[in-house]
């Protein structure tokens, strides 16, 4: 492996370092969990309960059950891709600390997506079961 301009290359000597990529990757999906966190978070907000039955509560538990997933994946494919780049070979101390962060908030991202999806999933079917209205 050859050093082209203080990045490590392949042994062609052309791409960069596979880690640089997965970094690169984990980053934008960590990005990208904010949004995700936010529409579970906006999906389960419910500004006035009394307005619809059980019904639509319990029509709501399946959607919300979706974005909970999604929310969820995003994230643990963040961290996925920061485990890969921590792995990478060959390994580049300018790039453990970064990846081991994004590993370290993805985790956490997908707690708390987790938490915000569970919580709306309960109130939807607590909302189903006795109706506000």
């Amino acid at each position: 492996m050859g050093l082209s301009e203080g990045r490590y290359t392949s042994a062609r000597g052309d791409t960069p370092a596979r880690g640089d990529a997965w970094y690169r990757v984990a980053l934008c999906l960590w990005v990208l969990s904010f949004f995700t966190g936010f529409f579970v978070l906006a999906s389960g907000f419910n500004s006035d309960p009394d307005d619809y039955s059980s019904a639509h509560y319990a029509a709501q538990v399946p959607r919300l059950l979706g974005v909970t997933i999604v929310s969820v994946l995003v994230p643990l494919a963040a961290a996925a891709a920061a485990v890969l780049a921590l792995r990478a070979t060959p390994p580049r101390r300018d790039q453990v600390s970064p990846s081991a962060v994004v590993l370290f908030l993805a985790l956490t991202g997908a707690g708390i997506c987790l938490k915000f999806g569970i919580d709306a999933i309960l109130q939807a079917a607590e909302f189903a079961e006795h109706s506000p209205m």
